[in-house]
Order: C-alpha cells, then structure tokens, then sequence
C-alpha cells in the first residue's frame, strides 16, 4: 500500500486500566532521578513525556510507567518545584505509590493519587488535543515508547466524550494489539524481569550514562557486557500447525496495517475469538526437542498473539544471521499450539 493512499483511522478512548499519580515538590527531580532508568533532565518543558522503568535493589523491574509534566496552564502546575504525572497500570498504583513513599525519606515531595479525579485517554492519531492549553487537559504526547503506539492525553475525569463511533472495549482492545505485538509488556506483566529482558531499551525507556539509580548496576552490566540471552517478542500461537514455523520480521508499521486493517497480508495474525483455550501467563514453550524455549508474559493473549520471554537463539538461531529450523510450542491446559515468534524491527531495518 502506497504511502499517500495509507490514512490511519481516528480512534480514541478512554484506558480503564491506566491512571495517574501526582509527584511534586521542590526535591521532585532528584528524587524521581534516583528511581527511574530514564533521564530526568529530558522533561524541562511542559507537555513533555517519557517512558521508564522503577526497579528493586537488585536490578529487576518493579513497574513500568510514564513521566510527564504538565502543561503551562494546568493547575497541578507546582509553583513550589518540579511537578510530575506518573501513569501506570490501575493493578499497581497503589503499590507504586508505597514505593515512591517508602523512598522519599525527607526529600520534600508530595505524593498524590489521582484516580478520582484524573484519567487517561489515548487515541490512534495525533489528536488535535496535544498542544492543548485547556484547563481540562494535564498534558498530551506522542507514546514515546514507540510514535506508531499513537498519543496519550492526561484530563480532568468526565470532561471528554466518547468521539469514535466504535465502542471503548473494541478500541482498546487495537490498542492491546499495538502494544502486543511492539513487544511492550505493561502493568504486573513487566514484574521481577530485567529490563533490558522487557525491551526497555528497544522503547525508549533507560539512558545509560545518566548515574547512579536504584538497580542501576544490573542494568548497566547488561548492557556493557552483552549478557542478554532472553527477550521479549511478540508470538503468534497458530493451534495444529504441522512443521517448520519461521521467524517473521516486523516493522511498527506492518503492526499498524494488522490492527487497522490497512494491509491484506495478515503476517499469521488473526484477531478474533478462535475458541481456543487461552493461553496465560507463565505457560512454558517448548522446542521440537521438548526443550524449554521461553514462556509466556502477558496475562492473556489477544485473539491469537501475546508477548513470550524467548532464549534468543529460537530467534535469530544458533549462528548469527540465521534464522531457527525448529518447532515451538506451549503445553498450557493440555493444548498444544505453535508459537511463531516475531522479531519488530524498525522501519527498514534489517538483522
């Protein structure tokens, strides 16, 4: 499909899941600073955002949430110093919110939920919204995990309607369906797994020469020394397929045909209810040799695809370049079904 014929539909929606927390003060910055694998210096403006991860003391991820500040009209604008939005998975705010607490000490800095009162919408476009200086906007941004993962807005709860003709439970299941298959784990998905194991560098999430942050020196090491062995990708389970399963390379873009339906080639990705049993969380996938291969992270698949923790040489192979030459499957609920792994690439780019 031509570039100029492929228009992205306009869908937004409320995120049921998704909800926001207020940290501000005068020691804020240096004390988000210290928790966060990304920058804190990359927020100087207003209605800027960025994506990150807060780990335990031992180096592995805790949560997953977005930093933004709001804009210059917002009220939540703190005169006394810096004044930060977190949003994060409903499931764990409140124990995001201890954490920030438990590590505050006496840094002046306030922590505030604003389940009540705020909430998060997103929309497949740039809404028109994103430059907005409206009282009932906190602030909008482009995810920064990844621009085809479409904008985030921050309101004041119950001040925006329903805009797209499509019920919010069918638009939020697209947006399920980009984050899936960008391979971007969210909410207790991302628990006790080492960042870099969760893609964290492939969206945007961690700086590396920022210094010193809870957990810092597992990931730094990570990194350095070139010990992943595991990632996450983006599966496919394709129930009663028989031989070979390749890799299927990816980009952000072939993601947005699938989930808009902009392509005819589908790349294996069916999304509908199969009426198969679903495959959880922590379901082992197997090689043809009945070796483990890597197990499932996402709580529940969507239609057929979920995101799986794979060791990386049923990816690229066992020599560099090469692609596997072996079955994989998962033996959840006494159903067995191939996975077939997909590696998202950036546009044009090539292993």
């Amino acid at each position: 499909m031509s570039t100029a014929t492929r228009v992205i539909p306009h869908l937004t929606c409320q995120l049921p899941s998704r909800t926001l927390l207020h940290v501000h003060g005068v020691e804020s910055t240096k004390f988000l600073q210290g928790l966060i694998t990304n920058d804190m210096n990359q927020l100087s403006n207003p209605n800027t955002a960025m994506f990150c991860h807060l780990l335990n003391q031992k180096g592995r991820a805790m949560f997953e949430a977005f930093v933004a500040t709001p804009n210059s009209k917002s009220d939540l604008l703190s005169k006394d110093g810096g004044s930060y939005l977190m949003e994060c998975h409903v499931d764990v705010a409140a124990r995001l919110q201890r954490h920030l607490k438990m590590h505050k000490l006496r840094s002046k800095v306030k922590i505030a939920n604003l389940e009540d009162s705020h909430e998060v919408w997103w929309s497949s476009q740039q809404c028109k919204s994103i430059n907005s200086q409206e009282d009932s906007t906190l602030c909008s941004f482009v995810d920064p995990r990844a621009p085809t993962l479409g904008t985030r807005t921050f309101v004041v709860k119950g001040s925006r309607e329903n805009v797209s003709k499509d019920d919010f439970s069918v638009i939020e299941e697209k947006y399920n369906m980009l984050r899936i298959l960008h391979g971007a784990l969210e909410g207790k998905e991302v628990d006790g797994v080492i960042p870099l194991e969760c893609n964290l560098d492939w969206l945007n999430g961690v700086v590396f020469d920022k210094g010193c942050y809870l957990g810092q020196e597992l990931t730094a090491r990570t990194h350095y020394r070139g010990l992943l062995r595991k990632r996450c990708f983006p599966v496919i389970l394709l129930e009663n397929e028989e031989g070979e399963q390749e890799t299927i390379n990816i980009t952000p873009k072939d993601i947005q045909d699938i989930v808009y339906g902009l392509s005819e080639k589908s790349y294996g990705v069916l999304f509908h209810d199969t009426g198969k049993k679903e495959v959880k969380e922590g379901a082992t996938i197997l090689n043809n040799g009945g070796k483990r291969a890597g197990k499932m992270m996402t709580n529940e698949t969507i239609g057929n695809a979920g995101i799986a923790l794979m060791r990386l040489e049923h990816i690229l192979g066992e020599e560099e370049g090469k692609r596997p030459k072996r079955l994989l499957t998962t033996n959840a609920n006494d159903t067995t079904m191939v996975v077939r792994p997909m590696v998202v690439l950036k546009d044009n780019e090539t292993l």
